[in-house]
């Protein structure tokens, strides 16, 4: 068994990529097998997973990287088809029903999720799968004013500079942003 093989023995997350990018099948093979992703496997199991409040986890954010932020990344990693219904049903459950209440700052609890709150790390992930769903994201605009993306950015290059090639810790993504009045908020992960 050859390596392409194996891969396209796998799950349908995988084979419709192998069969994109390695073995240049036709676009309609190529979007039939992505197509599966909604229904078997790995992406179905995840989609399974979403409750009827349209949370994974239970929250829109944890560290337990099983909330509703990091699904919706990992059903955009696995290739769902934005445009496929279980895609549709998925993230509509969670621009109705999910907010922030419970896991961000306490001016930002009531904020839909694709509004984001005011970590601009976690604003990024949402404006990312926002973009990709089709969903507008006001996570760069609500959550965190100009002056204090910018802040944000000035800091992560300081650490990047500070710690050279060496990898930048997570809690360097994790300080506390300006929210838009200007006060510093204590991002309380």
């Amino acid at each position: 068994m050859t390596v392409i093989d194996w891969l396209l023995d796998g799950d349908a997350s995988i084979r419709w990529q192998v069969m994109r990018d390695l073995t240049r099948e036709a676009p309609r093979a190529v979007a039939r097998e992505r197509g599966r992703v909604s229904t078997e496997g790995v992406g179905a199991r995840l989609l399974a997973l979403q409750a009827d409040d349209g949370r994974w986890g239970g929250a829109a954010w944890n560290r337990g990287w099983n909330s509703t932020m990091h699904s919706l990344m990992l059903l955009r990693d696995l290739g769902l088809d934005p445009a496929s219904g279980p895609a549709h049903r998925a993230v509509g459950l969670v621009r109705e029903r999910v907010t922030w209440r419970g896991c961000g700052p306490r001016e930002c609890e009531d904020n839909a999720f694709f509004a984001g709150e005011v970590e601009p790390c976690i604003n990024g992930q949402v404006a990312a799968v926002g973009a990709y769903f089709g969903r507008t994201s006001g996570a760069s605009s609500t959550g965190c004013s100009e002056s204090s993306c910018q802040t944000a950015a000035g800091t992560a290059k300081h650490q990047i500079a500070r710690l050279g090639r060496r990898s930048i810790p997570p809690s360097a993504c994790w300080k506390p942003c300006s929210s838009t009045n200007g006060r510093a908020q204590a991002a309380g992960r």
